[in-house]
């Protein structure tokens, strides 16, 4: 789908999305505007405006007389010490949005309710930080150190019921601490029904551990805490090009692809009838589609640089390639790992 196509889709989400200069321009033009001059802020998103507001709602039926803060960056994070949330710029203007999803192919926060998912995680992750329950015994115990090393990759029980599924690719299972925001993301939003669904077992004592710690926690702000900002959107001094193009690398995205798609560049890719073939083979695969978004929408990783898959293929051989990538698949469902980045 085309960068215009993607303009159209997401334009209903806002009201009356924030006209201004940048949005007349081309793609090509668009890339070398730089981000603190796109003069972006969440009140002129009616989409972010909204989906804070009921997750603000949410927040006050907790107990708690403070609010945090929420601003626009890069991405979505907590940084340590701050009492807020930042917020992927690109979630303020359907024209970033659309822009994100050409580029990139996906969006963390691709619609209202997506984008509470990720407020509630990033609020969990506030909140173990501020009233210091990363000490907890109790949390401990169940959840994991938070000193842990994060992974570059971790290996994912599909079916385990020990995690909660609140944000993609099993993110829980990749670190304790993202086990607990994740964890408290559900209990946020079903603060009043989860015990309908759980009776027992593991996922039982983390949600009434939450509960518990939430009861106790002061209803003021911690001391701990401080207005600061930090990578606000008005001081990030990079093009929209630039910034892409770093961001590739973490999206498993090559530079070719983003400067192709910016300014129309048509390069030949030595890979690409392997890339048809991949995704051929392994669309029709009876398996859940957030497995078929790992195997296929990040560049066909870990498919693409498997050196077995560039051997027969290499060698011409697509019957015996067809069949090892069928299987392949199945094998990786069961094992893992999922990539965290």
């Amino acid at each position: 789908m085309s960068w215009a196509k993607y303009k159209k889709k997401y334009r209903p989400l806002f009201r009356r999305p924030k006209e201004a200069s940048w949005t007349k321009k081309t793609l090509e033009e668009l890339s070398y505007v730089k981000i603190k001059d796109l003069r972006l802020s969440i009140s002129q998103s009616s989409l972010l405006s909204q989906a804070i507001k009921e997750v603000l709602r949410e927040w006050e039926r907790l107990g708690f007389s403070w609010q945090p803060s929420f601003w626009l960056s890069t991405e979505w994070y907590y940084a340590e010490g701050t009492k807020g949330v930042a917020i992927p710029f690109y979630l303020a203007h359907p024209h970033l949005m659309a822009l994100e999803k050409y580029l990139i192919g996906r969006i963390e926060g691709k619609d209202k309710e997506d984008i509470k998912k990720y407020l509630r995680h990033e609020l969990g992750h506030l909140l173990d930080y501020a009233y210091r329950w990363r000490f907890h015994k109790s949390r401990r115990q169940l959840f994991g150190l938070s000193s842990q090393k994060y992974p570059i990759s971790y290996t994912v029980v599909s079916h385990s019921k020990k995690y909660v599924r609140n944000l993609p690719a099993h993110y829980a299972q990749s670190h304790p601490d993202e086990d607990f925001a994740e964890t408290f993301a559900y209990y946020m939003k079903y603060r009043t029904v989860w015990r309908k669904k759980h009776k027992s077992g593991t996922l039982f004592k983390k949600l009434s551990l939450i509960e518990e710690l939430v009861k106790m926690a002061p209803v003021s702000q911690p001391k701990n805490l401080s207005g600061f900002r930090p990578g606000k959107v008005n001081q990030i001094n990079l093009s929209l090009n630039a910034f892409y193009l770093r961001r590739a690398y973490d999206c498993d995205i090559t530079y070719r692809e983003i400067e192709q798609k910016f300014y129309g560049m048509t390069i030949k890719d030595p890979f690409l009838s392997l890339r048809k073939d991949l995704k051929k083979w392994i669309e029709p695969l009876a398996i859940p589609i957030h497995y078929k978004d790992y195997l296929l929408h990040r560049y066909h990783s870990p498919l693409f640089k498997n050196k077995r898959v560039l051997s027969l293929w290499r060698k011409g051989d697509k019957r015996a390639l067809k069949k090892y990538v069928q299987n392949e698949p199945l094998k990786w469902l069961k094992n893992g790992p999922f990539y965290y980045t």
